[in-house]
């Protein structure tokens, strides 16, 4: 498989048809591609979805940022929901294995629109949906904002040189949203992915009978995933039964 590390590789669609193209010519029945860092909703319509899966895209990544419009407008997303879970149910019926992506602390965002995500997370058929606190960069919009409202409850120069890829660890805290608020958003966030990653594993052994159901089960759960991602053996062997059922 071959991950492809590009925050927008469906921006020219010219581009992405000429690609497909050489990729058929060359040939090749067996080679898959993911796209794990991020479909922008609005330049991958199902007609190019489909020309995609059929030279070997089998797995992509949805950034959806928020569930309702009011915070995709609070991002600048430059997109609605509705296009947004249109792509989603393209790519579930085409039959990609989906992630979804969403932030947690825009501007103005309260736990009712967390709900909206939450809702959109579980609403289609994909593997899972990943939240992240928005992590506060020097020289960006959201940077200047929190630090002109004195929203931080950590200083740059602290959580700046603390900084270890956990985006699970909030930042900053607004009146709509507290610190505690969001830590109890992640929590939710990891409960719907057990339910999504089990829904996916058991319609991935469906071949096993009804004995799917307890492996799916305990497939699914944290720990166990937890266990797997830290044993190189045991994530290789995943990362081949994954293939074999993509």
């Amino acid at each position: 498989m071959f991950p492809i590390d590009d925050d927008n590789f469906v921006f020219d669609s010219k581009r992405v048809y000429d690609l497909c193209d050489a990729i058929e010519e060359y040939n090749k029945k067996d080679l898959t591609f993911a796209l794990g860092q991020g479909v922008r909703a609005d330049k991958a319509d199902k007609k190019l979805l489909k020309r995609m899966y059929e030279v070997g895209f089998k797995y992509a990544t949805v950034a959806v940022e928020g569930g309702n419009n009011k915070i995709l407008r609070a991002l600048r997303k430059g997109e609605t929901i509705q296009r947004i879970e249109r792509t989603i149910k393209n790519a579930c019926d085409i039959g990609y294995e989906v992630r979804l992506l969403f932030v947690i602390g825009a501007r103005g965002e309260t736990w009712k629109d967390l709900e909206d995500s939450f809702k959109v997370a579980e609403k289609y058929p994909v593997m899972y949906s990943r939240f992240n606190n928005l992590f506060p960069i020097p020289g960006t919009e959201i940077y200047n904002w929190v630090e002109s409202e004195k929203l931080t409850f950590k200083r740059p120069e602290e959580y700046l040189n603390t900084y270890n890829m956990d985006y699970t660890e909030p930042w900053y805290e607004t009146p709509e949203l507290s610190a505690e608020d969001r830590k109890q958003a992640i929590v939710v966030s990891d409960q719907i992915n057990q339910r999504l990653f089990y829904r996916y594993l058991a319609r991935k052994f469906n071949i096993l009978g009804p004995i799917k159901y307890p492996i799916a089960y305990v497939a699914s759960r944290k720990s166990t995933q937890q266990i797997i991602g830290g044993n190189p053996i045991l994530y290789k062997t995943a990362m081949l039964v994954r293939r074999l059922m993509a």
